[in-house]
């Protein structure tokens, strides 16, 4: 049985992303990013990130070394609003992630339903962004 605490589907999550050039490095946002979303809400199921939090708890951390072009097929739904987030320079070509779980909470009814809709909606991107999803 997971704890009550744990990342659940439909559970609202906070995480503090940190990003550098190399692993262990913070040095392409300084301080973490704070980011909530809703875990699972997509219709294609579990990112390979929602895959990696699931079950944990807060405290938890999570660090991957990325190739940006990569960052779509990664987050998923969720894809659009880390890009935003953190504001990656345009020529990286790689990006290490440092992600720890900040909270996991109960989400709103309407705030599943808000997070549905906008990840059918490739995420908020429209298709447009160039994450590849369109």
């Amino acid at each position: 049985m997971q704890p009550a605490d744990s990342v659940q589907v439909l559970k609202k999550i906070q995480v503090a992303i940190s990003a550098g050039s190399r692993p262990g490095q913070a040095d392409l946002t300084g301080s973490p990013v704070f980011l909530a979303f809703i875990h699972g809400v997509a219709s294609d199921g579990l990112s390979p990130f929602e895959s990696a939090i699931h079950g944990r708890c807060a405290g938890d951390r999570v660090e991957v070394s990325l190739k940006t072009a990569a960052l779509h097929e990664y987050f998923g739904h969720i894809d659009h609003a880390i890009r935003e987030a953190l504001i990656l320079p345009a020529a990286l070509e790689t990006v290490c992630l440092a992600m720890e779980i900040v909270a996991v909470t109960d989400a709103g009814d309407r705030e599943i339903v808000k997070a549905a809709a906008l990840a059918l909606a490739h995420g908020g991107c429209g298709g447009s962004c160039g994450c590849g999803c369109s």
